[in-house]
């Protein structure tokens, strides 16, 4: 418990929280990007083989 209120309430926890939230971000845009990459390449392939 001592452990949450401290992440919420100094600044040192809340610049942590800005950070696991951060990453959190990132992997969701690089997961999205990537896979959005992938689509694409799997459609110029399909397209290349007709």
């Amino acid at each position: 418990m001592d452990a949450l209120r401290e992440l919420f309430t100094t600044w040192i926890g809340m610049m942590s929280l800005g950070v696991i939230v951060g990453i959190g971000v990132i992997a969701i845009v690089m997961f999205r990007w990537i896979g959005a990459q992938v689509a694409r390449d799997e459609a110029k392939r399909l397209g290349e083989q007709r």
